[in-house]
């Protein structure tokens, strides 16, 4: 099908009073998915929406189809793509983009928040590094909120290459960065498993091997967020720091006060683990002498060990 005559049908398909029966129209817009290869260039994008403006685009929602829904969020991503943010905030597009916003689709709002994801979206994760505690803290929160609905938005690659530079700006920064993106992987099975693909929780859990004690004590205190659930005990386990942890009990140079203070951090997360309900400690206690390690401890002439 030459090229003409497939946008010639693609307008046809979008055609409000189309007629085209919709298993017709997908299998249209999907072939004409096909003919765009990324990166689709700006005077591609121009001439393809001088044809077929963005509106007639985004009238297809209305049908709640699917697989119509996706083939479209694929075109007008494409199509899109080459434009700065300064364009698609336009008024053309404005309404668009704050319909899909706050739209019910998953697919859709994902579709609206790659579009802010060009420019405004970076700035906000690189504003997690500004000094002043209070917009760091509201960038957090927003990414935060986004995440639980857009997971892939802060794991795409570009995100994490930002994220992951953030790291080495200060200690400050760094844990602002750990905060998130454990409170991000404990929302769920998959937002656990796609932080640990992108790298970012094993860069966490090397602060725990950190000889600077206020870093690891920080980093033991951030486990417990972790290890309130499921996903976050078997990245535990899977880490070996239920063991390594556990071990630390048996480490008797209790006169050594990086030892000592370390030492209370642990009691105090195990502390934490007993008292979820949703953890299996029997389980994990059988399997690491957790309770065996612990009552050893009772036996400690440090009195900080004892009162914790």
């Amino acid at each position: 099908m030459s090229i003409p005559l497939l946008r010639e049908q693609v307008i046809e398909v979008l055609d409000p009073s189309s007629s085209i029966p919709l298993k017709d129209k997908i299998s249209i817009l999907q072939t004409f998915d096909s003919t765009l290869k990324e990166p689709v260039t700006i005077e591609q994008s121009r001439e393809i929406l001088s044809i077929a403006p963005l509106g007639l685009f985004y009238y297809g929602f209305s049908v709640e189809d699917e697989n119509l829904i996706n083939v479209l969020c694929e075109i007008i991503s494409k199509i899109l793509g080459p434009f700065n943010y300064r364009d698609i905030n336009s008024n053309e597009n404005k309404s668009f983009l704050l319909e899909g916003l706050t739209h019910y689709n998953p697919q859709i709002r994902l579709l609206s928040i790659q579009q802010v994801n060009s420019e405004t979206f970076m700035h906000v994760i690189t504003t997690l590094s500004f000094q002043d505690t209070k917009p760091a803290q509201k960038a957090s929160e927003l990414l935060y909120k986004i995440t639980l609905t857009h997971q892939d938005a802060i794991f795409s690659p570009t995100a994490c290459s930002i994220i992951k530079q953030l790291l080495r700006v200060s200690e400050t920064v760094k844990f602002r960065i750990y905060d998130l993106v454990i409170k991000v992987a404990s929302s769920s099975n998959h937002a656990f498993e796609l932080c640990e693909s992108t790298g970012l929780l094993h860069e966490f859990i090397s602060e725990l091997q950190s000889n600077d004690l206020l870093v690891k004590m920080n980093a033991i205190e951030l486990l417990n967020e972790i290890a309130a659930t499921p996903s976050g005990i078997i990245f535990l386990e899977r880490a070996k720091l239920v063991d390594d942890m556990s071990a630390i009990l048996d480490n008797e140079d209790e006169d050594d006060v990086v030892v000592c203070l370390v030492k209370c951090s642990i009691i105090k997360f195990i502390g934490n683990l007993g008292e979820n309900k949703d953890v299996p400690f029997q389980q994990l206690s059988n399997q690491y002498g957790i309770l065996n390690r612990l009552e050893t401890c009772l036996d400690s002439k440090n009195d900080q060990i004892l009162v914790i």
